[in-house]
């Protein structure tokens, strides 16, 4: 188990870590802007991988990925279905594609609903 504090130099030496101490493989949670190096991957291409909620790059993995505008949606439908109208949407950083897509999720339920969103109803804060 690693964690990268956000670190791509530090992500790419735990995994060259890993790699030199021939684990079974890797679960590899990555984001848009921070990726495991290529060339690090290519050199181990027997290590089976598999990626959680962004594959960067095209390589020999297999890939978990959540629905992220399906779960804005359908989290924003729940409570319009439990009689809730005044409903606000915490999102994540908008530059992170889940963060946008339960954005667009959310609106989508409230419009489809007719209910207005106020201004200061969608906050962006840090996942």
């Amino acid at each position: 188990l690693c964690n990268t504090e956000g670190d791509e130099q530090r992500m790419n030496r735990n995994l060259e870590t890993l790699m030199q101490k021939r684990v079974d493989g890797l679960l590899l949670l990555c984001t848009e802007t921070h990726q495991p190096s290529r060339e690090i991957m290519q050199r181990y291409p027997t290590v089976p991988t598999v990626m959680m909620d962004w594959a960067p790059f095209d390589g020999d993995s297999d890939l978990i990925q959540d629905n992220s505008l399906l779960g804005g949606d359908l989290a924003t439908q729940y409570l319009i279905d439990k009689g809730h109208t005044r409903i606000a949407c915490i999102t994540g950083p908008l530059d992170k594609t889940p963060a946008r897509l339960r954005l667009e999720g959310y609106r989508a339920a409230m419009k489809r609903a007719g209910l207005n969103i106020p201004d200061g109803y969608e906050v962006t804060g840090d996942f």
